[in-house]
C-alpha cells in the first residue's frame, strides 16, 4: 500500500512539473486602435486596381517562440452596385521571414465581432470591418525576428479591396514586439509614410520548464526514497 501511495505521489509531482508551462493565445501587436479624426471614413487605399500591386506590412517579435494564429486587417464596404461584396475574399495574405523566406499563407477570412470606428450598425451603407485571416498550416515565429505580411489582390480585372491605413506609428503590444513601416508596390505616393492597419495574434510556445534534468532528478529522488523504504522494511523483517 505504501509503495502504491509513493508511486501516486511521484506521478502527481511529475504531472505538475511537466504541466507548469501554460500555453496561451494573445494579440501581440496591433495598431487597429489608432482613431481617424479628419472626418469621413479613415485613410483608405485600394489594392487590386493595378496588376501585381502589394501592401507589405512589417512586424518584429521579441523574446520567446510563438505559433502564428491570425492576422487581422480592416476593410471598407460601401453599398454601391459597383463595389465588390466581401472584398476581403479578393486578396491573398502571405507571411515571409526577412530576408524573404516564404513561411505560409493565411486564408479562411472571417468577420471579427470586434466593432471598428465605423461599424455597420451605425451606417449600413458605408462601414468598415475587421477581418481575421487564419493560418492554413502551422507557422512558427522565432524570437527577435522581422516578418513581412504581404497582401496581394486577385489578378482578375475589376476586382479589388479597400484597406484602412493609419498615419500614426503608434502600436500596442503586451510584450516587446515592434511594428515596422508599410511599403506599397508599385509605390503609392498617397500612402507614403503610412501604416497598414493590422494586428497579429499568436500562441506562446512555452520553454521547457523545468528542464529535463530537473525532471529526472525529481524522479531519481523518488526512486531513492522508495529504495530506502524497501531496504528499511527488509532489515526490519530480518531483525524480527
Amino acid at each position: 500500500m505504501k509503495t502504491m501511495k509513493l508511486l501516486r505521489n511521484l506521478a502527481c509531482v511529475l504531472s505538475l512539473v511537466l504541466g507548469s508551462g501554460n500555453v496561451h493565445g494573445n494579440q501581440y501587436i496591433s495598431n487597429l486602435g489608432n482613431l481617424w479624426t479628419n472626418g469621413g471614413i479613415g485613410d483608405i487605399h485600394d489594392l487590386g486596381l493595378n496588376s501585381g500591386a502589394q501592401f507589405i506590412a512589417r512586424f518584429s517579435t521579441g523574446a520567446g517562440s510563438y505559433q502564428l494564429s491570425a492576422v487581422t486587417l480592416e476593410f471598407l464596404t460601401l453599398s454601391a452596385p459597383s463595389w465588390p461584396t466581401q472584398s476581403w475574399n479578393n486578396i491573398s495574405l502571405r507571411l515571409y521571414q526577412q530576408p524573404g523566406d516564404f513561411l505560409g499563407q493565411l486564408w479562411n477570412p472571417v468577420v471579427s465581432p470586434t466593432p471598428t470606428q465605423w461599424p455597420q450598425s451605425v451606417n449600413p451603407n458605408a462601414y468598415t470591418s475587421y477581418i481575421d485571416f487564419r493560418t492554413i498550416e502551422p507557422i512558427s515565429l522565432k524570437p527577435f525576428t522581422e516578418y513581412l505580411v504581404v497582401a496581394n489582390a486577385s489578378s482578375q480585372p475589376g476586382v479589388w479591396a479597400s484597406l484602412l491605413f493609419t498615419q500614426s506609428d503608434n502600436s500596442t503590444t503586451p510584450t516587446d514586439w515592434q511594428m515596422g513601416p508599410t511599403s506599397t508596390v508599385p509605390e503609392n505616393p498617397y500612402a507614403a509614410g503610412e501604416f497598414l492597419k493590422f494586428a497579429v495574434d499568436a500562441t506562446l510556445v512555452p520553454e521547457p520548464y523545468p528542464s529535463s534534468m530537473a525532471v529526472l532528478a525529481c524522479a531519481a529522488f523518488a526512486l531513492r526514497t522508495l529504495s530506502k523504504w524497501r531496504c528499511g522494511r527488509a532489515n526490519h523483517h530480518t531483525a524480527g
